[in-house]
């Protein structure tokens, strides 16, 4: 019996094709996935992604918005062979630079985002982070 649950177990892993995966660091802001695949057919394989941010710092770390507000992430992580967007937008602060808006993280902050997409089965999932401001204490912004 045992052996059989823990088949049932592994074939679920192994079918779901579930991963963790670290894709870069840069300000003290670890992005990482985790990535379950859902299903396939004959041409595609269907996941679900998990991208998280998460500020390791111990201190807010600030950034810069738009004058507008329209749109103010401090990154952005796109699956490059769907070309599925994650984005990732702080906290809006009380504080500005003359008339731009500053945004915050707060320290162990964790910010996510979740969306399926559909590859090509001959393909892997490909996540490239493009890093839209510079997170910093408040004493460095200028």
């Amino acid at each position: 019996m045992r052996k059989l649950v823990f088949t049932l177990f592994i074939s679920f892993f192994a079918f779901s094709g579930f991963a963790q995966q670290n894709i870069d660091e840069k300000d003290g802001v670890s992005y990482t996935y985790t990535l379950t695949k859902v299903k396939e057919d004959a041409k595609f394989i269907y996941y679900s992604a998990l991208v998280k941010a998460v500020n390791k710092n111990g201190f807010d770390v600030f950034y810069q918005g738009p004058k507008n507000k329209t749109n103010p992430f401090f990154a952005t992580i796109e699956e490059s062979n769907s070309g599925t967007s994650f984005y990732f937008e702080g906290t809006l602060s009380r504080l500005q630079l003359g008339d731009i808006p500053l945004y915050y993280l707060k320290p162990n902050a964790s910010f996510s985002s979740t969306k399926e997409f559909k590859i090509k089965k001959d393909t892997n999932p490909l996540f490239k982070l493009d890093y839209v401001n510079t997170l910093d204490q408040i004493s460095s912004l200028k």
